[in-house]
């Protein structure tokens, strides 16, 4: 069996192409160290190939799900366009114009019934037919602001 030859700190970071301080922290992560400046060469070697290995492994399995992820927000991207040009899907910018503007239009409708029913129930002295009066001219209300809305 070879006997693993060992060398100081220096040696061990300029073979690896790194600083001494990183060196440090590679000991702190697990880099077999012998003596207090004294480093075995061939299982610094392996345990430097196997670091970047598991490094890798999960370099790869990140690319796999960013990857996946990206191939996920294209396909959403696809189905929102399509929901757009086909009109099942309606721009929020939209969707807020049409709900302000059926707003000011209840609103104009419904502030202006009072004046308009008052007289006619004023000179109804019946309770019946002022409840007839009421709903009919509520349903007419209802009917005016559907169809000026849904224009």
């Amino acid at each position: 069996m070879i006997k693993d030859v060992e060398y100081p700190v220096e040696v061990i970071a300029f073979i690896f192409g790194v600083t001494r301080s990183r060196i440090r922290q590679y000991v702190k992560e697990g880099l077999p160290k012998s003596t207090r400046n004294s480093y075995p060469l061939a299982l610094c070697v392996q345990w430097v190939i196997e670091f970047w290995k598991k490094r890798a492994v999960v370099t790869d399995n990140a690319i796999k799900q960013h990857k996946k992820r990206l191939l996920k927000a294209n396909a959403d991207k696809v189905e929102r366009e399509n929901k757009t040009a086909t009109k099942e899907l309606i721009p929020a910018e939209q969707v807020k114009r049409d709900a302000e503007r059926a707003a000011r239009i209840v609103k104009e409708k419904v502030t202006s019934w009072p004046g308009r029913v008052a007289a006619l129930v004023a000179v109804e002295p019946d309770p019946f037919k002022c409840d007839q009066i009421l709903r009919q001219e509520c349903n007419q209300l209802l009917d005016e602001i559907a169809k000026e809305v849904l224009r």
